[in-house]
């Protein structure tokens, strides 16, 4: 009987064991997750792929060698679509935020988009964020504190000033203070630059964290403006070598200093420390940091779309390196896995916690670099006859179009006299020297590319950002980066539907719809008939709606 009841409690054991990952179970129960975000950090600016620069960045190479280094790491080319792709787990071009836009552009993150503090807030976790934000801010239903984070310090805009906060352009009245708790002005942390300010409030919260917490810590070096930090209050300058690996040792240095309060705190064996950068570096005359891999920040090739990256802690292999292929959208997935939560339904993303914390294969096999091309009607009144396409099967690389990134301002600029067509084997060829799309044995896998690419295209939705608003200066808005002068977008899609589409064609014009009071067109509601550059006989309607307003709701 004994003998029995034993047999039926070791069944039940492996019965529960069977539904518990194996990674969550190395893991441990709920840990905390410190993610640390570089800006504009290249391939060539951590030691563990260029040993010129131990010296600079000692911090980050001593840190890598206790975790496991993620050497086939991707984002996208520029910020702000690489954020998205972070924080959604789905890919930017399914909800037009697949291209860059400046600080006074009307338009963010679709707010019907649920994001990975959210998730983590569903399974119990405190979730916090420091840092550069950069994902609209024209309504404040945009910004952080509405988006899942219990607290935020930080600043809205992508370029600020590292001693005083001022964010926006160096011009007259486009230039304000960014620096919220919040949604509030803050003037926390006078007399440290953003990488010690950012750093100190990190050390605070991980000391003062007295249950599960979510840590975003989204630095702003080493983004221009470029400013000596050996010298306090430095003035913004050229960029220069010498300048920029200051600001990438005071970078590195913050990075320490948080490790350090991990590794000093009660929680310190159930914490994780992610690090990576949102894209390539931007290359400059003599400044190339991202050798020996091709382009940097803002193109499709290996130097704008592969960063470094590492994990240490929550019992990964120290020492280790983790090759397989990952992407910024597997984030989402892989932590909601590593935190025992359930991972949702729609996400591109792919759950590599087994993978990196068990060394099994990737489950990746494919990627998408960008998908992008012409975009709503702008204020130009042109849809542009231009795109964008980087795609991936196994080791061969697809691109075509711009390499480099698309304009928003409605015209053609550097697009059409860019247009490329290239395949590469990136695991004979990782530098991309040798184009092989004329090659006999490339016919095969150049055709499956292209109809992926194509059926890509079909789900795309086009960017849906016109011009800079003078509704936004900071000479409007009382000398500050804020929010108030747009409404959010809900949702973004396009229908297909050959009774829709039909529907427009007998219009008019295009259907647009305006608020009312002082708001930007672009935010007011619109549906376009939009006709694709690449898909020669195929028009969709494309819909964005907003956050509030019944006005499209009427409409269809």
């Amino acid at each position: 009987m004994d003998l029995c009841i034993c047999c039926v409690l070791l069944w039940f054991v492996i019965l529960l064991a069977g539904n518990i990952a194996p990674a969550q179970a190395v893991i441990g129960e709920r840990p905390n997750i410190v993610f640390v975000l570089a800006d504009d950090v290249g391939w060539a600016d951590v030691s563990w792929n260029n040993k010129k620069i131990r010296n600079i960045s000692e911090r980050l190479n001593t840190l890598s060698t206790s975790g496991t280094t993620l050497s086939s790491l991707y984002t996208l080319p520029v910020c702000t679509p690489s954020r998205a792709a972070l924080l959604t787990g789905i890919y930017p071009f399914r909800y037009g935020l697949q291209r860059g836009y400046g600080d006074f552009i009307p338009n963010g993150l679709p707010t019907g988009l649920t994001l990975l503090p959210s998730y983590l807030q569903k399974a119990g976790y405190k979730t916090h964020m420091l840092g550069k934000w950069h994902l609209g801010h024209c309504d404040t239903r945009y910004t952080p504190r509405h988006r899942g984070f219990n607290t935020f310090v930080g600043s809205y805009s992508g370029a600020v000033d590292h001693w005083t906060r001022m964010g926006g352009l160096n011009k007259e009245g486009k230039r304000g203070y960014d620096l919220r708790n919040g949604t509030d002005i803050s003037h926390v942390g006078k007399g440290l630059n953003s990488a010690q300010l950012y750093s100190k409030l990190a050390v605070d919260i991980i000391n003062n964290s007295k249950e599960p917490y979510f840590l975003y810590v989204s630095l702003t070096m080493v983004h221009a403006p470029f400013q000596d930090l050996g010298k306090r209050n430095s003035a913004q300058v050229a960029p220069k070598t010498n300048v920029r690996n200051r600001m990438l040792h005071v970078m590195d240095k913050a990075v320490g200093r948080i490790a350090d309060a991990i590794d000093k705190s009660i929680s310190s064996d159930n914490t994780i420390l992610i690090f990576m950068s949102d894209n390539g570096g931007k290359n400059f005359p003599g400044i190339k940091p991202n050798l020996p891999l091709k382009g940097g920040k803002g193109a499709l090739y290996e130097g704008g779309t592969r960063v470094p990256g590492f994990i240490r802690g929550g019992g990964v292999t120290a020492g280790s390196k983790y090759s397989g292929l990952m992407h910024m959208v597997d984030w989402v997935p892989t932590l909601i896995r590593i935190v025992g939560g359930e991972i949702p339904e729609g996400l591109d993303g792919l759950d590599q916690s087994e993978a990196i914390w068990n060394g099994g294969a990737s489950p990746r096999h494919d990627m998408v670099y960008n998908i992008d091309e012409g975009g709503m009607v702008g204020v130009t009144a042109k849809q542009e006859a231009k795109w964008q396409i980087g795609v991936r099967k196994g080791s061969y690389k697809l691109i075509s179009g711009s390499p480099k990134m698309l304009k928003r301002d409605g015209s053609d600029k550097g697009s059409t006299n860019m247009r490329v067509l290239e395949l590469y084997n990136l695991q004979t060829d990782p530098y991309e020297k040798i184009n092989i799309i004329k090659e006999k044995a490339s016919e095969e896998i150049l055709g499956d590319l292209k109809r992926w690419a194509l059926q890509l295209v079909k789900e795309m939705v086009p960017v849906n950002s016109g011009l800079t608003s003078a509704l936004g200066f900071p000479s409007n808005l009382g000398g500050i980066i804020g929010s108030g002068w747009c409404r959010a977008v809900l949702s973004s899609w396009c229908s297909g539907d050959p009774s829709v589409s039909s529907w427009f064609s007998k219009s008019s014009k295009p259907v647009e719809l305006q608020s009312q009071g002082q708001f930007h067109l672009y935010t007011a509601g619109k549906a376009v008939l939009y006709s694709s550059p690449l898909l020669k006989n195929e028009t969709r309607a494309c819909f964005v709606k907003l956050e509030r307003g019944d006005e499209l709701d009427l409409l269809l």
